[in-house]
């Protein structure tokens, strides 16, 4: 009886854990935008009642999705770096002038 109890309480607690990675992260459990019902309670609930099937299918969509993030966000670095190298060479051939160049990079950087 002990023995149940403990795989009880495993559930359950990686269950929790699931839920608030998940809704730490934004982890959709399927193709709609991210909500509490379609993400974090999803997730808790499909873990305590198939954890077998559920926390490799997280592990899965959640690697995919963080994956994803990140290719985005380097894809994002990449333009901001072609624009402050575009702009920079609009500088150096007197296109604009130096105050123009600093406000558009300012912007670019979101420090204004």
């Amino acid at each position: 009886m002990t023995a149940f109890w403990i795989i009880a309480a495993f559930i359950v607690i990686t269950s929790f854990w699931l839920a608030a990675d998940s809704h730490t992260l934004k982890i959709p459990a399927d193709q709609r935008p991210y909500a509490f019902n379609n993400g974090a309670m999803a997730w808790f609930l499909s873990a305590v009642l198939l954890w077998p099937v559920t926390v490799p299918l997280y592990f899965s969509v959640r690697s995919n999705i963080l994956r994803r993030r990140e290719r985005a966000r380097q894809y994002d670095l990449n333009v901001l770096a072609d624009d402050i190298i575009k702009y920079k060479k609009l500088y150096d051939d007197g296109i604009i002038s130096k105050s123009q160049y600093s406000r558009t990079i300012r912007k670019l950087l979101d420090i204004e």
